[in-house]
């Protein structure tokens, strides 16, 4: 039980990675987009 509880620890925390790294690229992508209009 402690193993699983240690597994939807570590995929939430994933998840919450790949979200930043997904906001973090849309945000570079807007300032190069306006950089270029």
């Amino acid at each position: 039980m402690v193993d699983w509880l240690d597994w939807f620890d570590w995929l939430d925390w994933l998840i919450g990675l790949i979200g930043l790294i997904g906001l973090i690229s849309v945000v570079i992508t807007t300032l190069i987009a306006r950089l270029f209009n």
